[in-house]
């Protein structure tokens, strides 16, 4: 930010403007004021937004290895489906199999195979 005033080097009470307009600095003032927040509120919430920053900074590459895993999960998690599919189907053929084979096809037992 661009200071418009400065403070004297012998008094921190003194404050100069030399070279500014008076109505850039009144115009500065208000729009400061109209924040509705005191310095020190201000420094604050400086304080928090870096904070804030440096979380998000530290997060970022947590969370895009996070979504590769997450990927890398639903792929596998697919492939098990699949297997499991394939598993299911064989053991059905087993059964038929097994059915077919049985000696109680005719007597109505066959179901406890």
């Amino acid at each position: 930010m661009e200071r418009l005033t400065e403070h004297s080097k012998s008094d921190f009470e003194n404050i100069i403007y030399s070279g500014n307009d008076e109505i850039a600095i009144v115009k500065r003032l208000a729009a400061y004021e109209d924040t509705g927040l005191m310095p020190e509120e201000i420094k604050e919430l400086k304080s928090q937004s870096e904070v804030l920053t440096d979380t998000v900074n530290m997060l970022s590459p947590l969370m895009m290895e996070n979504s590769k895993l997450k990927d890398k999960c639903d792929y596998w998690e697919l492939e098990a489906k699949k297997y499991c599919t394939t598993l299911g189907e064989q053991k059905i053929k087993t059964q038929q199999l097994e059915c077919e084979m049985c000696k109680h096809e005719d007597t109505g037992k066959c179901e406890e195979c």
